[in-house]
């Protein structure tokens, strides 16, 4: 009943007019009814202003709600748009001190299978790729860019000992 009231068209007046009448029944479930109005008036407004709105959101609030996560949360890690999106690629993608780690992998095997193996990490693409062309031919090598965050590590606060069943370091 309530998803009947929420979605046809019962105007909110009519609603508002049911939530004072005598029926208790009837009277709870009509200001529920208006106040799920409200969040869905809410929720179909953000998706108007984000330019994300379909006909379908009308009836699917679930994916209506599930799209404006979706869609703000991809607004929220565009650097173009968010500050603490730069904040975060700056500190944990750039090559500069405290940032990333960047270097250039090349990995090259011996197509014959005689386990020989000549990987090598580089300073500079240059090197890499210079290096990867300079194996003899019966090698498959390929230059790779590895960016290795510099996030900190977990800091282990608690453990406990299987001996004792006590916590500590």
């Amino acid at each position: 009943m309530t998803s009947n009231l929420a979605t046809e068209g019962v105007s909110d007046e009519r609603l508002a007019g049911l939530a004072q009448g005598g029926d208790a029944e009837i009277s709870v479930v009509a200001r529920e009814v208006l106040r799920l109005r409200g969040f869905r008036d809410v929720l179909i407004d953000a998706l108007i202003v984000n330019h994300i709105y379909r006909k379908s959101h009308e009836d699917n609030p679930d994916v209506a709600l599930a799209e404006l996560i979706m869609w703000e949360q991809k607004c929220a890690l565009d650097p173009a748009i968010s500050e603490e999106a730069c904040k975060l690629r700056d500190t944990y993608l750039s090559p500069e001190p405290g940032g990333s780690k960047v270097t250039f992998h090349v990995v090259a095997y011996d197509e014959g299978g005689y386990g020989d193996n000549r990987s090598r990490d580089f300073a500079t693409s240059e090197e890499a790729v210079t290096y990867a062309k300079s194996l003899p031919l019966n090698f498959h090598a390929a230059a790779w860019k590895k960016v290795t965050p510099n996030i900190p590590p977990a800091e282990l606060l608690w453990r406990a000992q299987p001996e004792t069943k006590e916590g500590g370091l």
